[in-house]
């Protein structure tokens, strides 16, 4: 597996799964263990490989017609954002932060992806361009 291919991978989205890291090993051609090392050694290495909650792709007009955010998915994105886990459950990670179950956090971040508030779970366009080399 290489840098390049994984990074891709992350661009692309993690899954809203509960082992999204073996979804995305699957597609790398490697396991699940080999890549949250690499992400691990990439992060280390200083290359930008931080996921987050990304904007959606959508107009204006769509904007204005956004849901208003509950206190818990405030809180949710808070979290996802302040750092997601390299866990082979980060899902199940980020419900014990919160006090919740996977379930509901999974299902929450799949309506917010259904209502245009986040776009998905990935990682920035800008890191492909600092990961380029294999480690």
């Amino acid at each position: 597996m290489d840098n390049q291919r994984l990074l891709d991978a992350l661009l692309a989205g993690l899954p809203l799964a509960p082992r999204p890291f073996e979804a995305i090993a699957r597609t790398c051609g490697a396991s699940e263990e080999e890549v949250l090392e690499r992400l691990r050694r990439l992060h280390d290495n200083g290359t930008p490989t931080d996921l987050a909650p990304l904007p959606p792709a959508h107009d204006a007009a769509q904007t204005s017609a956004m849901p208003a955010l509950r206190d818990f998915d405030e809180r949710l994105l808070e979290v996802v954002a302040s750092g997601f886990p390299l866990l082979p459950h980060p899902y199940e990670a980020i419900a014990a932060i919160l006090g919740a179950s996977e379930r509901e956090v999974l299902d929450r971040l799949r309506e917010l992806v259904d209502a245009g508030v986040i776009g998905r779970i990935g990682m920035r366009q800008h890191a492909l361009n600092r990961g380029r080399r294999d480690d």
